[in-house]
């Protein structure tokens, strides 16, 4: 009974991690449309704000797990193993939503730089139990006659132009591992987090 009862509670405690992916990348930070399409560079700050968050995340996750003592045969102790800060890139990227032959207008082409086409990214984090992980991201989509979103300038009206997008992520991986408590056994995997955000992100047009 006790064994269930501290499962129970283990399982209650991990419900609560979350993977932590940075959100509103772009909200209340200058966007440039430039000749060549549209970039964005987050700062540095909110970059480091978010990592810090997410370490003080998982040590706290990681705290209340150490806290649960059953005085039986089931008790564990945990510990946490972090990567160093990788970057991941993702290059020429078709923004998913747009005609199959293209756009041909005289204007802009619209796009939501934050939701839809999504992709999974291979990182080398470097870590001896866990040295490669998958990242899920989205890169943007075509939003069509919607100008909600942004909007990237078309260098002429007679040729038929598709959106793509590179992006740039920081990515950092959290090992949680646990063993009986006050035993010699060796640290197994408990669980893994991957908390990324983004460096930069690039949008622009190419002919068909």
């Amino acid at each position: 009974m006790k064994k269930s009862f501290s499962i129970l509670i283990v399982a209650c405690i991990l419900f609560n991690l979350v993977t932590f992916v940075s959100a509103q990348e772009n909200e209340n930070n200058e966007i440039n449309n430039e000749e060549n399409g549209i970039y964005y560079e987050q700062p540095r700050e909110s970059i480091e704000k978010f990592f810090n968050d997410a370490r003080k995340e998982t040590e706290e996750k990681v705290r209340l797990l150490n806290s649960i003592t059953t005085f039986d045969n089931y008790s564990y102790e945990y510990k946490t193993e972090y990567s160093s800060r990788e970057r991941v890139y993702a290059n020429n990227v078709l923004l998913n939503g747009q005609p199959r032959g293209g756009t041909r207008i005289d204007g802009y082409i619209n796009i939501n730089t934050d939701k839809g086409t999504p992709i999974k990214l291979s990182v080398s984090v470097g870590l001896p139990k866990v040295p490669t992980v998958m990242i899920n991201v989205e890169m943007g989509s075509y939003t069509g006659t919607n100008v909600s979103g942004y909007s990237i300038r078309v260098p002429n009206s007679y040729q038929y132009f598709l959106a793509y997008a590179d992006k740039t992520f920081e990515v950092e991986g959290h090992v949680v591992y646990y063993r009986l408590r006050n035993s010699n056994d060796e640290w197994k995997v408990y669980t893994t987090f991957f908390p990324h955000t983004l460096f930069n992100e690039h949008f622009y047009v190419m002919p068909v």
